[in-house]
């Protein structure tokens, strides 16, 4: 739509009818101007429409003569050729010889001559320069004003015969370039609409002016006029505030010496305020972990406050959505030790794909026990004239509904419609359509919310990150894998610690408390482990939340009496086992015959829940399966069929898929799979892949891996017409079904036939994914109305979205079972129908790089399915999260009173997922430990953790806070820290101590950073 019609006035001359020269002047009327807008035509009245010139296009305006007066009816499309066709239409002879406006030849009169195209401005003596936009900018405050009391169904006030006597005296004394007496009219008539908007509404709206910033516009934006502040009570300010994301501070601080000056110099203005700190918008939250969600932010902020010189008050980013536990961890964010949060308001809102605004503008957000201000208002396109139309009605309706009424005008460098400029010039006369405030003090300055909103339903849209490419997807995936193996590895360096805090060795600081000395860590992997001399004494170390098994290879034979052995197998000379291993914790194993006592002894081991005489475990789970008990457990494949104590897989030989899964309670299959291409319409059907060879690759007691390969029709290019004789590519698969001995998972990978960037159906690697040219594996389940829980940054969010994000993957519980299917990284998911749902598995261009591509074949899609798992997340990122293999030198056995297996740290309930963020030493040797404490479920619940050292106190402190400075746990000797510095970073909260314990209440969803200061001097 182009820019709204100009008001309607009319042009008289009350002292002296106007003349013309071919009528008589005793019967000349008034002149009236109608200006029409050209896309409005059909919704004019009959009679002006008809009076339009319709035989010629070209003629764009009409005089009509009436005996009460004359009309000059104007068809324009902007208010420029407005302007333009006023001054060509006017005949100078309609308005007579009037002296009183006719230039006197001695006087320099340049209003009433110049054209009003022409930019001319008077200056008062208090300095405001008025121009021809101020009399459009009353127009448009005496429109919106009028507008808005007609639709709140208010009866007008307004004086509107003194209100037009002012108007006609602000332009006769502008006409004679009276600046003191136009700006003193325009004060009357700006007072005037005030007082009518004040009868009915007492408080002011409030308008804040973003300019959105990206690299490409900073130039742009440096180039602008200087935005000034006004040195007198007459003359309003309207500040203009700035979004300084981490991409547009990163340009600034590359750039040069000057350029960083002049946009600090912009930002530090007096009529200048800023707001940002956030990521770039190709940060998505929820492909990130805890750890690294936090660091990102931290890492921003001080990037964003480098570039700014000053410190960040009020958070935003660009795009992208803004997740709860940032909320929390803004809230209760400090700066320099100040005891108020840095932080006082928040503008969660992707500006990029417009979501994150709620129905009231200011709210309160509450996560974790901390609060903060939201501006949550829905932004208005200040580019677009028809955002303007009825912005005084939407704000007079906030305040009749109790709210705080906000405008969010948002804009790029230098643009803005006409009407966002009347807006800003009205401004500076009066509030009437609302006071223009700096963001920072919005927040702190303005009327303070009482309402409460919700950011559990900000999310990052799939379709904006697929467009991102399969590159890119592929990245997310390997880096996801990355900071998991990190996280894995501070939590093994803080158990470490936490079992020695004098240890020579970070990696072997529990083998040493245990007297074990010169251990050698080996791989997790028994097959290549096996690669090495196996020893008679294995040691285990669990540095994970939850309790695990774990396939070793020992040398000899082990006790059948020791009960951490869940399965154990002579194997040419050496002992296959699976060890139970407990959480935060350790166990040993040995075939040494000093350590059989050790092993077997009652008060070195757990006492077994069963009697005395029971059978040992393995026993009984084959009692359960229906085995025999003299024969024992049989290889896993079996055919086309895998099994071990937990389900029964059968793989199917034509599409390759698995065909059933039975396991635990539910009678019947648990899940099915297939790979297929999804069908561009809906009615028609996807092409399923075709299995040509199935093989068994390893099949033991202790493990079973079948080998599958394939092909797959490709669809055909949308563009390309289906009757044609053109085939389809035919693309070749292989996939791998892998079940071990214990385990309730079922690991699966699939790897596709490398394409080159020309291929039909598929385009570069950093092109836009979508569902039809891109494989998928479809999964069914046998309800119809599940509950899908998302495993969105390391918590179980349940979803209702048909298209969501989830790098580890989802679960899916029905009423007697919970299936979990891990997707390690492949992070785009939808459901499709009632019983099934689709992960999608972007193919690969093909790659010069070794370490992407082998065989022509693209880098492995992993997964892994999980029935009835107890711990879906930690299950999910296992095969990042391996423990601790020490393999013992013969001969040696643990200290005499120690047991052979025990935990160092207990967290319950068991949704509550423990990490180690740092650990160090105070000046005074005692050693300390910050941990972050992550409440998986949305269920509020006290947690609670015991350490194997007593505790002196604890505090908590903010997500963003860092004590202890970056990591340092892989360090012989950790750096020394001052209580000071944990006393500064505390906040408010409550935590318990008392002996090896602490406890505190923990909110739905929440992240609790605790800094736990343990007495180890004793």
């Amino acid at each position: 739509m182009p820019s709204p019609p100009t008001p309607i006035g009319s042009l008289t001359e009350p002292d002296q009818a106007s003349q013309s020269a071919e009528s008589d002047p005793a019967t000349a009327g008034p002149v009236r101007l109608l200006l029409i807008p050209e896309a409005s035509l059909s919704k004019l009245t009959a009679s002006v429409r008809d009076s339009l010139p319709a035989s010629d296009s070209a003629s764009r305006s009409v005089t009509v003569d009436l005996e009460s007066h004359r009309d000059v009816r104007i068809r324009c499309q902007s208010r420029n050729d407005a302007l333009a066709l006023i001054d060509s239409s006017i005949q100078s002879s309609w308005f007579g010889d009037s002296s009183v406006l006719k230039k006197n030849p001695n006087d320099n009169w340049q209003n009433q001559s110049a054209s009003l195209l022409d930019d001319v401005r008077l200056v008062t003596e208090k300095g405001r320069e008025i121009s021809q936009a101020d009399f459009f900018a009353l127009s448009y405050t005496w429109w919106q004003i009028q507008v808005l009391t007609r639709r709140l169904r208010y009866t007008s006030n307004l004086d509107q015969v003194y209100f037009e006597t002012r108007v006609l005296d602000a332009a006769e004394a502008w006409v004679r370039n009276d600046a003191e007496a136009t700006a003193a009219a325009l004060h009357d008539c700006f007072d005037a609409l005030a007082e009518e908007r004040d009868h009915y509404f007492a408080s002011d709206p409030s308008l804040i002016d973003l300019t959105l910033l990206t690299p490409s516009t900073l130039d742009r934006f440096l180039e602008l006029p200087e935005p000034k502040t006004s040195d007198t009570e007459a003359i309003l300010s309207t500040p203009r505030n700035a979004l300084v994301d981490q991409a547009v501070a990163d340009a600034v601080l590359k750039s040069d010496d000057s350029v960083q000056q002049a946009f600090q110099s912009r930002l530090a203005s007096d009529a200048m305020s800023w707001a940002g700190g956030g990521p770039a918008s190709t940060v998505c939250y929820d492909e990130l972990t805890i750890d690294q969600m936090e660091r990102s932010l931290r890492e921003s902020i001080e990037q964003v406050q480098r570039a700014v010189g000053q410190p960040m008050s009020v958070h935003a980013r660009l795009g992208g959505s803004t997740t709860p536990e940032i909320v929390a961890a803004l809230a209760s964010h400090k700066h320099d030790g100040q005891s108020q949060t840095q932080c006082r308001g928040l503008l969660p809102i992707d500006f990029l794909n417009g979501t994150g605004f709620g129905d009231e503008a200011k709210v309160i957000l509450g996560e974790s026990g901390h609060e903060i201000e939201a501006l949550t208002a829905k932004p208005v396109d200040a580019n677009n004239e028809s955002s303007f139309l009825t912005l005084g009605t939407r704000l007079g309706e906030a305040i009749d509904a109790g709210e705080i009424a906000t405008a969010l005008l948002v804009h790029w460098p230098g643009k803005g419609c006409e009407s966002f400029d009347d807006l800003n010039r009205a401004a500076t006369w009066t509030l009437a359509l609302g006071r223009f405030w700096k963001i920072d003090e919005y927040f702190i300055d303005g009327e303070h919310p009482y309402h409460h909103g919700s950011s559990a339903s900000w999310k990052d849209s799939p379709a904006d990150r697929m467009r991102a490419g399969s590159s890119a997807a592929r990245q997310s995936a390997t880096q996801y894998a990355s900071l998991v193996r990190g996280q894995s590895q501070r939590d093994a360096n803080g158990l470490s610690m936490l079992a020695n805090p004098r240890r020579t060795d970070p990696t072997h600081g529990l083998a040493e408390s245990l007297g074990l000395d010169d251990c050698a860590q080996v791989s997790a992997d028994a097959n290549i482990a096996a690669k090495t001399q196996p020893t008679e004494s294995v040691l285990v170390v669990n540095g994970n939340n939850v309790p695990t098994r774990q396939r070793v290879i020992v040398k000899g034979k082990l006790p059948t009496t020791d009960r951490s052995i869940f399965h154990a197998h002579a194997d040419k000379g050496n002992t296959d086992a699976v060890l139970d291993v407990p959480a935060w914790g350790y166990r040993w194993t040995s075939s040494n015959a000093a350590a059989k006592a050790l092993l077997t002894d009652p008060n070195n081991s757990a006492r077994p829940n069963s009697a005395e005489n029971d059978n040992p475990r393995l026993i009984r789970w084959a009692k359960q399966l229906g085995r025999s008990m003299s024969r024992g457990p049989g290889p896993i494949v079996d055919g086309e069929r895998m099994s071990n104590e937990f389900l029964e897989l059968s793989i199917n030989s034509e599409h390759g898929g698995i065909q059933g899964v039975y396991s635990g309670k539910v009678r019947g299959n648990r899940l099915s799979t297939r790979i297929e291409f999804v069908p561009a319409k809906k009615k028609a059907e996807g092409v399923v892949a075709k299995c040509n060879s199935v093989q068994t690759k390893e099949n033991s007691i202790s493990r079973g891996v079948v080998a599958l390969e394939g092909t797959i029709e490709m669809p055909a290019d949308a563009n390309t017409d289906s009757s044609t004789s053109v085939s389809s590519k035919t693309l070749k698969w292989q996939s791998e079904v892998e079940l071990v001995r214990g385990s309730r998972l079922v690991r699966y990978r699939i790897r596709f036939e490398t394409l080159n960037a020309s291929s039909q159906g598929t385009g570069g690697a950093d092109d836009s994914l979508d569902w039809i040219h891109h494989p998928v594996l479809r999964m069914a389940f046998p309800g119809a109305s599940p509950v899908v829980r998302a495993i969105v940054r390391e918590k179980l969010h349940r979803t209702s979205a048909r298209r969501f994000i989830a790098p580890l993957g989802f679960v899916h519980e029905e009423d007697e079972c919970r299936t979990l299917v891990a997707t390690h990284g492949n992070s785009f998911h939808r459901r499709s129908e009632d019983r099934f749902l689709e992960t999608l598995l972007p193919l690969a261009n093909a790659s010069g790089s070794p370490s992407e591509a082998t065989d022509n074949y693209s880098p492995w899609h992993e997964f892994a399915f999980g029935f009835d798992v107890p711990h879906p997340i930690d299950a999910a990122m296992q095969p990042w999260r391996t423990p601790t293999v020490l393999q013992v030198p013969n001969g040696q056995v643990i200290r005499k009173g120690v047991p052979a297996g025990s935990w160092l740290m207990h967290a319950s309930p068991s949704t509550m997922r423990i990490q180690v963020v740092a650990t160090g030493l105070l000046d005074d040797g005692r050693m300390v430990m910050h941990l972050r404490a992550i409440q998986t479920t949305s269920k509020s619940v006290r947690g609670i953790v015991r350490f194997c050292q007593p505790v002196a106190l604890a505090h908590p402190i903010s997500p963003l806070s860092r004590p202890l400075g970056e990591d340092h746990s892989d360090a012989v000797h950790p750096p020394a820290v001052s209580m000071q510095s944990i006393d500064a970073a505390s906040i408010d909260g409550e935590v318990k101590c008392e002996d090896d314990r602490i406890e505190w209440a923990s909110s739905g969803h929440g992240v609790t950073h605790l800094c736990v200061v343990f007495d180890t001097t004793k």
